[in-house]
């Protein structure tokens, strides 16, 4: 397996791999009630996946303080591995009070056995321009202070509409990020309209539900049915299920052509050759779903052609049927 290349993270120093690695699977929930998840993961699984990541040549590791056990998993590995200035580490915190930040990064920091963070994101960060602001003086204190190379805000989804991009913006605007996490996919496009912002101002992109949380793996096809009660698939009314289901059947049907072999390949070439990203993020819970990820960097360009008609025709609310909750 090819190494994977690097690409510049806006105007900051790091270099983040164009495929980085989510580590919400790795966290290991177990029948936890009310955990939303995509299956059991076992610490030594964890522990190959990353191993694989990194050997790959991978060197973004993205996780968060309430993903169970994936921090001090990925702690554990940085321990044995010695590889922590390889990597870039980022982590995400919800709370917006000065009190709870810093707890949670300390947590964070502790979990990963590291004493800087390269990026820490405000996760779902305050609409209103104050409480923004204010945030962003905590961040940018918490990067005097060392604690932080990086500040980043990963703008609220789950639903994706003018408002997300109107508030991607402002926080690009603020003048004091380094870095956005949004969702975008080949079947929801619609923060890439501020994607040339974010470029213009040193900001760097970095895309999370690229796969649309499995539903553009290509292993679900119409009238598939989520049956394990804790995956969070299965909170889906069946209705919306079924228009998602037909939506990326259709997709398949147009795009997927050879040398690509299913919509994850499509969708993940699609992704990666959207101009201003930085980095895409894909989560995995095994180690051949890290080869299957990282085997479409050695797929050649999607022409210009195909492109355009997935921009053109599963660009948009009024093309397809919407994927938000």
């Amino acid at each position: 397996m090819s190494n994977i290349r690097k690409r510049k993270l806006g105007a900051s120093r790091l270099e983040v791999s164009e495929i980085g690695l989510g580590t919400w699977p790795l966290g290991g929930v177990v029948d936890i009630e009310g955990a939303l998840h995509y299956g059991e993961c076992s610490e030594a699984d964890a522990l190959d996946v990353i191993a694989a990541y990194v050997d790959a040549g991978g060197n973004l590791i993205d996780s968060a303080y309430n993903y169970w056990q994936a921090e001090a998993r990925i702690g554990k590995f940085l321990k044995a591995s010695g590889k922590r200035d390889q990597l870039v580490l980022s982590t995400k915190i919800w709370p917006t009070d000065e009190k709870s930040v810093r707890e949670y990064l300390d947590t964070s920091r502790k979990n990963y056995g590291v004493d800087v963070i390269d990026i820490l994101y405000m996760h779902n960060p305050p609409d209103a321009v104050d409480d923004m602001n204010r945030l962003l003086d905590l961040y940018c204190t918490l990067r005097d202070e060392g604690k932080v190379h990086a500040i980043g805000a990963t703008i609220k989804g789950h639903n994706v509409t003018d408002e997300t991009v109107r508030l991607m913006n402002q926080y690009i605007d603020s003048g004091r990020m380094d870095v956005i996490m949004c969702i975008f996919s080949a079947l929801r496009q619609k923060t890439g309209q501020a994607f040339a912002n974010a470029e213009a101002a040193g900001v760097g992109i970095v895309l999370r539900t690229t796969l649309e949380s499995g539903f553009l793996s290509g292993k679900y096809r119409p009238g598939h049915e989520f049956t394990e009660t804790q995956d969070h698939r299965a909170r889906w009314p069946r209705k919306k299920l079924d228009q998602i289901l037909e939506l990326v059947e259709r997709f398949r049907v147009a795009c997927v052509r050879p040398p690509y072999e299913d919509t994850a390949q499509v969708a993940s070439r699609f992704a990666l050759q959207t101009a201003h990203v930085s980095s895409v993020l894909q989560g995995v819970r095994k180690v051949s779903q890290v080869k299957r990820n990282l085997a479409v960097l050695e797929l050649p360009d999607l022409d210009d052609d195909m492109m355009a008609l997935i921009r053109n025709e599963f660009g948009s609310h009024e093309t397809t049927v919407s994927l938000d909750l």
